[in-house]
């Protein structure tokens, strides 16, 4: 039972008012008790009823107990929905800013499909089950209370039915390994489900295109779908089963008490209306205590959802201490990246290596233009990750001039670089840059000739939907605005006409040469290979010079 008051320890825990949860159930106890003196109240009053005689001292006692009941119990379920939105907005942010912290391959290997699935579909459980939990706080205090009514009334009595509540407990505690079980399976097979839609969604022009992936792919979401189905069936059937039965036991308890408690002593005719009252109002709220058992198990499981993913990112925290960086003195004004003996392996669940790139050893002059060729799968992607130290080596090292990187000064490093990596991402909004001038970002647009698919209006672009060439000359005038010291385009060129590639290795790349910028660029256009002072080849993980249109041998 002690598993079930985790959103409660929840809200001690995030929450940033250590009286707000004592507020919240004190008002839950009045709101309680407020409505637990209504059933006395009204026992007391009809067995004193008059005919054409108002009593106004009870009727005044009610109006007041039933505006209490009103008051708190809007409160409590108002403050608890305020609570429960503030404590999962805290969390949103909080795993937001160690999301963007985390150390990039491991992000990759986490994938986005939890980490949305988590963020939205958990966190919309905890927030929706937050009031529910509350009033079924609020039944269990009432149900406390009217047993302390009924043994007012008869010893008897409340034995009998506390023997009941004690039956409907072991009822449920048998049944809710089992399913707490199959729903925690179920909820970790919708992360799958999900990832099966988004294959549809992001693969929609492959499935469109293969009658026979498109029939797989649909096969896939309905096993994933159909599994889901079946442990909540298995899940969540059990709790109709625990209502019915505690419905049952009470329903047996009023027999008892109007059939057979009244034939063992005559005592029991005075108070057999009063007690088959008080064990009528029981019934609903101990209906709804066990009604919430299946609220209470999903949001636990999101809760430790949230609270999982939030420890994996903890675990995979970036190196970097950003109230310990070390600023590089004069890190723009570098002229050597000098990268030794720079390895790095990709490894399965179990920690085994199933792919490496390097050693590598390799100089980078300032203001040096420099290919990076090979074939699919060779490295070279992994290489520019390195590179821009956004991957980190298994051993090996990279330093800026003399200055050796390290946890401590890598972050300037990393702002040497302006990257358009194969799969980038547009904001629509210049994160960033301040003092934006509006006229120069026109002319970059119409420089990369968007200027009649997109603009730049109230700080944001007026249109993202271009097609893959124009959003990569779109991230293009966004490198530009960042005037960073270093360009990495990786296979930038491949998805532009045959005139604006042209354009981009004969006259664009030139001109970053010009104002001093050192360009490192993935391609496979040969046929530019003189519009660069090196040609560099991945093959396996292994970096060789291919052409050196200087004549000098760096490597």
């Amino acid at each position: 039972m002690i598993e079930q008051i985790r959103l409660l320890h929840m809200y001690r825990q995030e929450s940033k008012d250590e009286n707000e949860g004592l507020k919240l159930l004190g008002y839950t106890f009045i709101s309680a008790i407020s409505n637990t003196l209504l059933l006395v109240i009204i026992n007391t009053a009809a067995h004193n009823v008059e005919y054409k005689v108002l009593n106004i001292q009870y009727f005044i006692m009610f109006a007041a107990c039933m505006a209490a009941f009103i008051v708190t119990q809007r409160h409590v379920l108002k403050q608890a929905v305020i609570i429960s939105e503030n404590i999962i907005n805290r969390i949103r942010i909080r795993i937001g800013d160690k999301v963007r912290k985390c150390n990039f391959y491991e992000l990759e290997k986490l994938g986005h499909t939890e980490i949305y699935s988590k963020l939205t579909k958990d966190a919309v459980v905890v927030t929706q089950s937050a009031p529910l939990i509350i009033s079924a706080t609020q039944c269990i205090i009432m149900v406390v209370l009217s047993m302390i009514y009924v043994a007012f009334l008869s010893k008897i009595a409340f034995v009998i039915a506390l023997g009941v509540i004690i039956l409907s407990i072991l009822y449920y505690l048998k049944n809710d390994k089992i399913v707490s079980k199959n729903m925690r399976k179920a909820m970790e097979r919708e992360v799958d489900l999900f990832g099966t839609l988004s294959h549809i969604l992001d693969g929609f022009k492959e499935i469109k295109m293969n009658k026979k992936k498109s029939d797989e792919v649909i096969e896939d979401l309905r096993l994933d779908s159909d599994d889901v189905k079946n442990l909540k069936i298995k899940g969540l059937v059990p709790y109709a089963d625990n209502y019915i039965f505690s419905i049952a036991f009470f329903f047996a308890l009023i027999a008892i008490i109007i059939f057979v408690l009244p034939n063992l002593s005559t005592s029991f005719n005075d108070v057999v209306v009063k007690l088959t009252t008080a064990i009528i109002f029981i019934v609903g709220p101990i209906s709804n205590v066990v009604n919430i058992f299946t609220v209470l198990a999903q949001s636990n499981i999101a809760i430790d959802n949230i609270y999982g993913l939030e420890k994996a990112l903890d675990e995979h925290k970036d190196i970097i201490n950003d109230n310990k960086q070390i600023v590089i003195p004069d890190a723009k004004d570098y002229n050597l990246i000098n990268i030794d003996d720079m390895y790095f392996e990709y490894t399965d669940k179990e920690g085994n290596p199933v792919f490496s790139v390097g050693p590598i050893n390799l100089k980078i002059k300032r203001n040096e233009i420099i290919y990076v060729v090979g074939g699919n799968g060779s490295g070279k992607t992994t290489f520019l990750k390195l590179l821009t130290a956004l991957y980190y080596p298994k051993y090996g090292s990279i330093s800026l001039d003399k200055v050796s990187l390290s946890k401590e000064n890598i972050q300037s490093y990393r702002e040497l670089y302006s990257i358009i990596l194969s799969e980038f991402h547009l904001f629509n909004k210049l994160y960033g840059l301040s003092q934006i001038d509006e006229k120069h970002v026109f002319e970059l647009l119409k420089l990369m000739e968007i200027e009649n698919k997109t603009g730049y209006v109230d700080g944001r672009f007026t249109n993202l939907d271009l097609s893959t060439g124009q959003r990569k000359r779109l991230a293009l005038v966004v490198t530009y605005l960042e005037d960073k010291e270093i360009y990495v385009f990786d296979e930038w060129a491949a998805d532009q006409d045959p005139y604006f590639r042209k354009y981009f290795y004969e006259e664009l790349i030139p001109d970053l040469k010009k104002r001093g910028k050192t360009v490192i660029a993935v391609t496979h256009d040969d046929r530019y290979y003189d519009s660069c002072d090196r040609v560099l080849k991945m093959d396996f993980g292994k970096m060789t010079t291919y052409l050196d249109n200087n004549n000098e041998k760096i490597l």
